[in-house]
């Protein structure tokens, strides 16, 4: 069926193709994608809906950056990022969108919250956030309603572990942290969970 065909997807050449090569090698069907013209719509809409300061300062003021700022310093890539979220403010602000997902709050915490992507702990990714639970399974909440959030591993043999259950369990594994190749970030995060959660 995919013998002599073109492939086209939507982030296929990232997810969907991937997937299906490692199937295909599974099942033992010896097929060569190197064959196949790829065509992922995602690349073609990030390339020509570009996601960069330039794009969004000319999205969200009307204006191109290079008309009102010089290129690459520091200050005026500052000044048009400002201008780049007030925009965002304006445009996004309630009784502007008619989806209720679509609207900013004016409000650090908020936007804070909205700005997150994904629930790591460091920048590496190598700990994630996982609500706390009760011993029947419950999520344990704090004062306001909010799901009680504890640090987890997310990688390696104890993926998925509250990271400070691993560090009482096996108190070894923070050594060999910290002696391995992780990014600085990361080890800054996994003493300070070492010493808020154990004092040591």
């Amino acid at each position: 069926m995919f013998e002599g065909s073109d492939i086209a997807g939507y982030n296929s050449n990232q997810y969907d193709i991937p997937l299906l090569a490692e199937e295909f090698i599974r099942a033992g069907v010896n097929f060569d994608f190197s064959k196949c013209r790829m065509i992922d719509a995602m690349v073609i809409f990030r390339k020509m809906e570009r996601r960069n300061l330039a794009a969004a300062y000319k999205f969200y003021t009307g204006r191109k950056m290079e008309d009102d700022f010089q290129a690459h310093r520091a200050d005026e890539d500052t000044e048009a990022t400002l201008r780049v979220l007030e925009g965002q403010l304006d445009m996004y602000a309630p009784g502007m969108q008619e989806e209720e997902d679509r609207v900013l709050e004016n409000n650090m915490d908020f936007l804070h919250e909205f700005s997150r992507q994904g629930n790591n702990v460091d920048f590496a990714g190598r700990f994630k956030w996982m609500p706390l639970t009760d011993a029947s399974g419950k999520q344990v909440l704090d004062e306001k309603g909010n799901p009680v959030m504890k640090e987890t591993f997310n990688f390696g043999k104890y993926k998925n572990m509250f990271v400070v259950d691993v560090l009482r369990r096996d108190p070894g594994y923070y050594s060999w942290m910290m002696q391995g190749e992780f990014p600085a970030d990361t080890k800054q995060v996994l003493t300070r969970i070492r010493l808020k959660e154990l004092g040591k």
